[in-house]
């Protein structure tokens, strides 16, 4: 299986090449009481979660490190740490005074590990809404673990890819398409 998102998906897809193995956030070996208390088996515990391949377009990666990023790309009008950034509303709590803990969860650079999936990366580069780095970020700390990745940074392409034209556009999905598509075999 192959996972792909973008924006917030790609946090969530992020998350997902991540946590190979992380046993807190396996799903439960058993499903819900069924009359007389009985439980009905969801998923076999010795079946393995783990992706084979991963894209995340623009997600956020490292909530704590948004703010100092958009700041040093000239966005320096956008806080991701205040209460009703969507980041915060994410977490349930704003990023700047949130449980360190509970932001570290959501942050899938916080699992970058070796047995995290093969990952593409993209990002526009006049991106306003998540700054680049964060996939940067999460490139860097893919590399550093030894996890096959790609990132592929696009000039002129704000948040959604916005400001390319639709061939621009097909193109990005095309590589889409062949990186995930070179991971999962029939």
């Amino acid at each position: 299986m192959a996972v792909w998102g973008a924006s917030a998906g790609g946090n969530l897809a992020a998350l997902v090449a991540t946590t190979c193995g992380v046993l807190q956030l396996e799903p439960a070996a058993v499903g819900p009481a069924v009359p007389g208390g009985a439980r009905i088996p969801f998923i076999d515990p010795a079946t393995d979660s783990c992706v084979r391949a991963a894209v995340d377009w623009f997600g956020p990666i490292d909530f704590s490190t948004m703010d100092a990023q958009a700041a040093t790309d000239g966005q320096a009008g956008k806080v991701h740490g205040l209460a009703g950034s969507p980041e915060s509303e994410y977490l349930g709590c704003a990023v700047a005074t949130c449980p360190g803990e509970r932001v570290q969860a959501a942050d899938p650079i916080a699992y970058a590990g070796s047995r995290s999936a093969p990952t593409l990366i993209m990002h526009g580069l006049a991106d306003r809404r998540v700054p680049w780095q964060q996939s940067q970020q999460f490139y860097d700390a893919l590399q550093a673990q030894g996890v096959e990745s790609r990132l592929m940074l696009v000039p002129d392409a704000d948040h959604e890819f916005g400001g390319l034209s639709a061939e621009r556009h097909r193109e990005q999905v095309d590589r889409v398409i062949e990186w995930i598509g070179s991971h999962i075999k029939s």
